[in-house]
């Protein structure tokens, strides 16, 4: 029976779920579904220093919008200590590894000598052949070869080769109890039979200490792919600081799940000239090899783009906006109205924000609409177009296209300029400015509200 092709998804909760790591994890879980596997996520939360609060609550809650689920219960590292003791006495029988006494003095004059050598800083292996007491104060060290070299096949960059003796000496067990990355990751991988680890670029050099762990365990190394980091739109690194880089920021602004699966599938991955993917399809073509070598570039408008595209299809999204509008009117609002509102709107909204915020002005009170002063000409203007409006007749307020030839018979029968008459009017209508047509604003607000709302400059 072959093993089956398993990938994890391995965060740690020391803030939000970013960009990159969402695209990591749907690339894992992508991989994985293609390859008839399973996708696990597993939280690696031993840094209690660095873990935030709420930061678990909020990665899981990116994945569930993102539809990215684990397949199996949410393993937690801070739960896993006796394990990974266990395997700690595999390698002291093994001889594979050393207790190290060395201060914290004692390392950064090694590493400033190194450098002053021009050498590359690593532990100088001091107490490697000391045969130190295991005492559960003591660090304690994996036992590196310096001969030869670590070789493994990168999914993405492909054969990558690492010179044993630029490797470390790398700590196993903290002073303090705790157990490093390195060897709690790789542990947790063996023991949930993870087959191929999909992960950010920044992991390359993790990797053969990985690897050499496996072999000093007598496991068989995992299969690793490393994907090219994002860049902003500027070709810089992200930055938490400066750049967008949170996943439910997107979604608190309007964007939708499937814009932001699609976009990230398509941040250094492509299929032919496609554009367009469901996650159901994005599973039948993924594959590794075709993942770009070079960054990614983080595109704004592009992710625009998606969503509008994904907004085109408004009713599927219609109770969102409903949530958006209601919570900041705080009241309920009619469904009737927002249905045909949405299916106005759609097209000049990039986000359901945007959606939300066109369509507002219907639910309020005409008092509550922004204020403005208009001439003694404009007043004018709305008095004849009140007038116009009490004797226009109730049958054309049911068609978009009979109020706009309406519309145009008053401002010839009046001699008045659309630019002059638009935006006034508009904005005693709706409250804005720039917005949907004239004929389109009163078709949605009817008769009777229509002239309410222009009575209120007269």
């Amino acid at each position: 029976m072959s093993e089956i092709f398993k990938t994890r998804f391995a965060p740690s909760p020391t803030g939000y779920l970013h960009l990159g790591g969402a695209r990591t994890a749907l690339f894992a879980y992508l991989a994985s579904k293609a390859n008839n596997g399973e996708f696990v996520i597993r939280v690696e939360d031993t840094d209690t220093v660095r873990n935030k609060k709420g930061a678990v609550d909020n990665i899981l809650e990116a994945l569930n919008w993102l539809n990215i689920h684990s397949d199996s219960e949410i393993t937690f590292q801070s739960d896993r200590n006796d394990l990974y003791e266990n395997y700690l006495k595999v390698l002291i029988e093994k001889n594979l590894c050393f207790a190290c006494d060395c201060s914290s003095v004692d390392l950064e004059e090694s590493r400033e000598e190194q450098l002053n050598l021009g050498l590359k800083p690593k532990y100088n292996g001091k107490c490697k052949n000391l045969n130190l007491p295991f005492e559960k104060d003591m660090v304690i060290r994996f036992k590196q070869s310096s001969i030869g070299e670590t070789i493994y096949d990168d999914l993405i960059y492909g054969t990558i080769s690492t010179p044993n003796a630029e490797l470390d000496d790398w700590v196993i067990r903290k002073s303090n109890g705790g157990f490093t990355y390195n060897f709690a990751a790789t542990v947790d991988d063996l023991e949930m039979n993870i087959t191929h680890v999909i992960r950010g670029n920044d992991h390359i050099n993790n990797t053969p200490k990985q690897i050499n762990l496996c072999k000093a365990l007598s496991k068989k190394p995992l299969i690793y792919g490393h994907l090219p980091m994002i860049l902003n739109e500027h070709g810089k690194k992200m930055s938490k600081r400066f750049d967008t880089v949170d996943v439910l920021a997107f979604k608190n602004r309007g964007y939708v799940s499937k814009a932001m699966v699609n976009y990230l599938a398509k941040l250094g991955w492509s299929h032919n000239d496609d554009e367009i993917f469901s996650i159901a399809e994005l599973i039948k073509v993924f594959s590794t090899d075709k993942v770009q070598l070079s960054p990614a570039k983080f595109d704004i408008k592009k992710l625009q783009w998606f969503n509008k595209h994904y907004l085109s299809d408004i009713k599927e999204y219609q109770n969102e906006i409903k949530t958006i509008v209601e919570h900041q009117l705080q009241s309920k609002i009619d469904d009737k109205t927002l249905n045909i509102a949405c299916s106005i709107y759609k097209d000049r909204a990039c986000t359901l924000n945007e959606v939300a915020d066109s369509v507002i002005y219907l639910f309020l009170d005409s008092h509550s609409l922004p204020k403005k002063t208009f001439d003694e000409n404009t007043l004018d203007m709305f008095t004849n177009f009140k007038d116009f409006l009490i004797n226009l007749d109730e049958k054309s307020f049911l068609e978009q296209e009979l109020l706009k030839e309406e519309i145009s018979r008053f401002l010839k029968e009046y001699s008045y300029s659309f630019k002059n008459f638009g935006t006034p009017t508009r904005f005693a209508l709706s409250g804005v400015e720039r917005s949907v047509g004239i004929n389109e604003i009163l078709f949605l607000l009817g008769k009777k509200e229509s002239i309410i709302r222009i009575r209120r400059y007269l």
